[in-house]
């Protein structure tokens, strides 16, 4: 496949050039970008990281429609992990993040690499449960804003601080979102139905060494039926977040990082 790397936004950050030395690939939700987890980038400053953000997202460049598609953006983060001959690798997902992780599984065995899974909230069948609430993501309305920022967060004004933030970022995201209508293609149901399935095919082959963590009250990728699909693997270890909804890093940073940190630790 011929990806232009020139309109893919990437960043690379080496904190230690010793060959055993864990790589993390961070992949990033709809909407969302690398610069969403760059706290965590200081925090485990004894791993190196690779991050991309895909197309549309961040400074990526859309070409053509054809390129919103979670199968590209797949083969975007295989080309990027054999281009940088990415060994030790952890590939942390966040929803549709981690739907592409998922569906990497398959491609990553194919040539040999040895990997794990951190997944936040991945993108997985149980999405199809609240697709009335997903389709919200490019609103008609500042209310569908509304609705679907309350979705990520179990307590906005605790994240916002101030009712006047929480609404000046509510404005901006409806804005940023409203005028973005090629990534609804993204969130297309028929899309979203094709990749799930194929998603869902991987979890009930799952057999590497998985972190899944998800939020309590999560209505975007529903924490029960998520829980449901993976509870009865051996290699996911399983921990939901109290208090939070679509981005527990997010709203318990430090119970978060308290995981990751004796998950990458163990390996």
């Amino acid at each position: 496949m011929n990806i232009n790397w020139k309109n893919i936004e990437t960043k690379i950050i080496i904190n230690n050039k010793n060959p055993e030395t864990k790589n993390i690939l961070f992949l990033h939700g709809f909407g969302g970008n690398f610069n969403n987890k760059i706290s965590f980038y200081d925090y485990f400053n004894n791993c190196n990281f690779y991050c991309i953000n895909m197309i549309g997202h961040g400074n990526s460049i859309i070409e053509n429609d054809n390129q919103l598609d979670l199968i590209y953006f797949k083969e975007i983060a295989l080309e990027f992990i054999l281009k940088n001959n990415l060994k030790n690798l952890i590939i942390m997902g966040h929803s549709m993040g981690g739907g592409i992780a998922l569906l990497l599984f398959d491609d990553l065995k194919k040539h040999n690499i040895n990997f794990q899974y951190i997944l936040e909230a991945p993108l997985n069948p149980s999405v199809i449960n609240n697709y009335s609430l997903v389709e919200k993501f490019i609103p008609k309305t500042i209310d569908d804003t509304i609705m679907i920022i309350n979705s990520l967060f179990f307590d906005p004004l605790k994240i916002f601080k101030e009712k006047t933030i929480y609404d000046k970022y509510i404005t901006s995201e409806f804005n940023k979102m409203h005028n973005n209508y090629q990534l609804k293609l993204l969130i297309k149901k028929e899309n979203q139905l094709k990749w799930v399935e194929l998603i869902g095919d991987v979890i009930s082959r799952l057999d590497v060494l998985t972190l899944l963590i998800l939020g309590d009250s999560d209505p975007l990728i529903p924490s029960k039926e998520t829980f449901s699909l993976f509870k009865n693997n051996p290699n996911v270890k399983t921990f939901i977040i109290k208090n939070s909804k679509h981005m527990p890093f997010f709203e318990n940073k430090e119970i978060c990082f308290s995981i990751v940190k004796k998950f990458i630790d163990n390996l």
